[in-house]
């Protein structure tokens, strides 16, 4: 393998690049006075779908 061709199981992938405070609805910012929400359990949920 070299520097210009991928390694051969990359060939046959996918790759999924998440962002998980927009994906997870996350506020934009943290107001201190709510307690916490479990929300990467979403990414989780989805896991079925995207393999």
């Amino acid at each position: 393998m070299n520097q210009s061709s991928p390694a051969h199981w990359a060939n046959q992938s996918v790759f999924y690049a998440l962002y998980p405070l927009g994906f997870c609805g996350a506020p934009l910012r943290n107001d201190f006075s709510t307690p916490p929400i479990p929300r990467l359990e979403k990414i989780r949920e989805w896991l079925p779908h995207i393999q």
